[in-house]
């Protein structure tokens, strides 16, 4: 449903197991803590309808209790469309992103995003920082994105492509492992088909409302670049 759930029975758990140690202990139970706030919701839906006229555009989604929504875009909704794509997409001047693991100051990554701008907005230079600590992942992890400046085989590592990026500051060259994966990153519902899964986030408001505040959708069929860049111009 496109409406926050509040977790009552596991609350009322909660509580009664303070008071069961409360009691073994001699003391008096603890109150359980209010939650501080509304709480975010994630909804699994479907696309049911695409509506694009002009920068007017409108999308019904459907939950899976057969609950429509109907949202119009504005620049306070993030939408993202993801789908795969191939090695194509790697064109200078597209702005990629990536994360990565740094050895001999070089950045291993086995998956980039190229992020799709709308048509006449260029990318601006980007940066390299450290990925927050994450269990599982190394220290050495780092997040790199910024307009894409070359592509090419790497003399050092024969079996990986090293791509330059524009950044800010001194970045480490993106070095791609054997089979690595590209992901097109978009905000183009034209793409988007009917029946397509999506997940909505959102937060509850006023008369059951539920506020919308990020879109996701994945693409079923894969892209390919000179569909969607045009074919590359021989210099």
């Amino acid at each position: 449903m496109f409406r926050v759930r509040i977790l009552s029975l596991v609350l009322a758990l909660s509580f009664a197991c303070q008071v069961v140690l409360a009691q073994q202990q001699g003391g008096q139970p603890q109150q359980p803590q209010q939650p501080q706030g509304p709480m975010i919701q994630v909804v699994q839906a479907t696309v049911k309808s695409v509506e694009v006229k002009g920068r007017v555009k409108k999308l019904t989604l459907v939950s899976p209790e057969g609950q429509e929504l109907t949202v119009q875009m504005t620049p306070k909704i993030q939408l993202e469309i993801v789908a795969s794509g191939d090695e194509g997409f790697l064109r200078p001047g597209q702005l990629l992103q990536a994360k990565g693991v740094m050895t001999n100051n070089r950045l291993f990554v086995g998956e980039v995003g190229v992020v799709l701008l709308p048509k006449g907005k260029k990318p601006t230079p980007g940066r390299m920082t450290k990925a927050p600590e994450k269990v599982g992942e190394s220290r050495s992890t780092y997040l790199i994105s910024g307009p894409i400046v070359a592509m090419q085989q790497d003399t050092d590592y024969p079996d990986y492509k090293a791509i330059a990026l524009k950044t800010s500051d001194r970045s480490a060259p993106i070095m791609l492992e054997k089979n690595f994966k590209v992901v097109v990153i978009s905000d183009d519902l034209t793409s988007v088909k009917e029946g397509t899964p999506a997940e909505v986030e959102g937060l509850p408001g006023p008369g059951g409302r539920f506020n919308v505040g990020r879109i996701s959708i994945r693409l079923e069929e894969s892209l390919k670049a000179d569909d969607v860049l045009g074919p590359v111009e021989e210099k």
